[in-house]
């Protein structure tokens, strides 16, 4: 832990740390100025409107949460190869097991902390713009958090991805590249290729892949919160019309979590093997 906790004093620290904060709170301002003056208000009851933004900003937080952490993985990770900062810990005393735990927890905390301050800011915009924060926005923020901790092994399994390119590349930014080609193009890949080849086990692994429970997480959030809250129907009527949500229940959705958490263990498996073997030299 106190390893941990010098990693994490050593990336708040720098400055691209609160750089790279200010450019997420800007966008999520800029965002939310953009819907404010480009949505048609005649459509709903204004006392109502600030929920639409805060729906669909937790939908896509939800969906999105696993290449968040994915980003704050690589920012942690970054610069250690150049700086040689695995060398100094490991003459320390420390462990390489402990450096490789460490960075996943500080990346774990630092990932909730920028959710956590984005949604401040979120809330902060809705209510200068709109004049007021409704009950219904507190309610919503609980109902995201539920799933964002449903959500919880997919996003380690997403954390796990630049901790192994990181240990196996000698490049920050080839590790980086990477990392960004499989969360945007993997599953495409895998889910073209067995559909055009019929190869069932290929369409098997996007089936139960982070990514598409992730999907799934954020339909069923979404799902609770238009349709079986009778409060938000007017949302539901106007995004969905005669629309479905593809869905599945709670219950449904236990394999899907238990294959990722057999499959984050595994790669942290990988990482710990991969990192003993690194020549640090």
């Amino acid at each position: 832990m106190r390893y941990a906790f010098l990693d994490l004093k050593r990336v708040v620290k720098r400055k691209s740390f609160y750089l790279t904060l200010i450019v997420f709170l800007a966008s999520v301002v800029i965002l939310n100025y953009f819907l404010y003056r480009n949505f048609n208000f005649k459509e709903f009851d204004l006392t109502k409107f600030d929920i639409l933004p805060m729906i669909l900003s937790n939908f896509f937080a939800i969906k999105t949460s696993g290449i968040l952490a994915m980003f704050i993985t690589m920012f942690v990770l970054t610069d250690e190869l150049k700086e040689s900062g695995y060398l100094r810990p490991i003459e320390t005393g420390y462990s390489r097991n402990t450096i490789i735990l460490s960075k996943l927890l500080v990346s774990f905390i630092l990932s909730l902390a920028f959710l956590l301050i984005v949604f401040l800011v979120h809330s902060l915009a809705i209510f200068v713009l709109y004049g007021f924060f409704s009950k219904e926005n507190f309610d919503l923020i609980l109902i995201m958090l539920k799933y964002i901790l449903i959500n919880i092994p997919q996003i380690l399994v997403f954390m796990m991805i630049p901790l192994i390119l990181f240990n196996r590349t000698e490049s920050d930014y080839t590790a980086s590249l990477g990392s960004y080609f499989f969360a945007a193009f993997f599953v495409k890949i895998l889910r073209t290729l067995g559909n055009k080849f019929n190869i069932p086990i290929l369409l098997k692994i996007v089936k139960f892949a982070p990514s598409t429970t992730t999907s799934k997480i954020a339909d069923q959030f979404f799902e609770e919160v238009v349709i079986k809250i009778p409060k938000f129907e007017f949302i539901r009527d106007y995004i969905l019309g005669d629309g479905k949500i593809n869905s599945i229940s709670m219950g449904q959705m236990m394999p899907y979590l238990g294959i990722s958490l057999v499959l984050f263990f595994i790669l942290l498996a990988i990482s710990l093997y991969l990192f003993n073997r690194k020549n640090l030299d």
